[in-house]
């Protein structure tokens, strides 16, 4: 019987690092979520993998969609250039926890506009100091939207009763 090779390799890495890395596809769809970032988000990757990536306005440590919404990609990425977002994070249990985003667009073959998504998130950082970040008027406005309306969460949270249409609105 022929010997196993230990497996190795880009896959292996990416999914069992800590550093939080994921990986998105062309409709902004999660295809990984490694076990940095689920030290980080605390969400595991099964809530996270398939979920699709869009901007929100309502911020709930409890709903997937706060932490996919964070990890939505500037248009940008998606024509081709590399951008960094600085992210305040409410993870699940509630607790913020800073970091800085690092977007970089995979292309498939030549001419294909179809593009990956590579996420590389810096944990703890709570700036950025890259010159194109300052030129990125969309990230930067992001970036100050999520962290005024965490702020606003904090400061103007009240608990209902009841979580319906209704009270929604209310």
């Amino acid at each position: 019987m022929p010997q196993r090779r230990p497996k190795r390799g880009l896959a292996v890495w990416m999914t069992s690092t800590s550093l939080p890395v994921f990986v998105l596809d062309e409709r902004r769809v999660v295809l990984v979520f490694n076990r940095g970032c689920e030290e980080w988000t605390g969400w595991e990757a099964a809530d996270v993998i398939g979920k699709t990536c869009e901007l929100i306005a309502e911020v709930d440590p409890q709903r997937v969609e706060t932490v996919t919404g964070l990890l939505a990609p500037p248009p940008e990425v998606y024509a081709g250039q590399s951008c960094a977002v600085a992210v305040p994070l409410l993870d699940r249990q509630g607790q913020l926890r800073d970091g800085v985003v690092h977007f970089f667009p995979l292309g498939t073959t030549p001419g294909d506009d179809r593009y990956r998504v590579l996420g590389v998130v810096t944990p703890g950082a709570s700036s950025l100091e890259s010159p194109t970040f300052e030129k990125d008027l969309s990230a930067a406005t992001h970036s100050r939207l999520a962290e005024a309306l965490r702020a606003n969460q904090q400061r103007y949270s009240a608990p209902f009763v009841g979580h319906g249409p209704a009270m929604q609105r209310v």
